[in-house]
């Protein structure tokens, strides 16, 4: 099987920006189980992505535009799942409010040190395909290189 994105030339961007290589994996999971359903063209992926997992949802959808571009998937939706972390009192019993993107170290409240759960998701949580795609949108054509 020759992958959709083998000739894209965006392997030049994978070591600058994280999000690509995540895009391409993501994408190469998704032509994965489209195939083992008997093909078709992706429609959109659904993508739990944490607070903690160091991803950039704009970076990542900006990403999966390029790795898609010129492929038979190229209007395919990256829908992503946004969710927090959660910081945690255990001498209070309560969490604690922060602002997004700040972090307490203690509880404002008693000083104990807080505990931090979630927030580390990177999952696909599901995708749609069009299992009746036109015959040029299988998928598994090689593509030309990007110029």
């Amino acid at each position: 099987m020759v992958l959709p994105y083998a000739n894209l030339g965006v392997d030049r961007y994978t070591d600058q920006v994280h999000e690509m290589g995540i895009a391409l994996e993501i994408y190469r999971t998704c032509r994965e189980t489209i195939a083992s359903h008997g093909g078709g063209r992706l429609d959109r992926v659904r993508l739990a992505v944490g607070e903690l997992s160091a991803v950039e949802p704009d970076l990542l959808n900006y990403a999966w535009e390029a790795v898609v571009d010129e492929t038979p998937d190229a209007h395919s939706e990256l829908e992503v799942v946004w969710h927090r972390a959660n910081q945690h009192c255990p001498a209070c019993g309560e969490s604690k409010a922060r602002s997004e993107g700040s972090w307490l170290r203690v509880c404002p409240d008693c000083g104990m040190p807080l505990q931090v759960s979630g927030g580390d998701q990177l999952d696909i949580l599901d995708l749609s395909f069009d299992s009746d795609p036109p015959d040029d949108a299988t998928g598994d054509a090689e593509l030309e290189p990007r110029r």
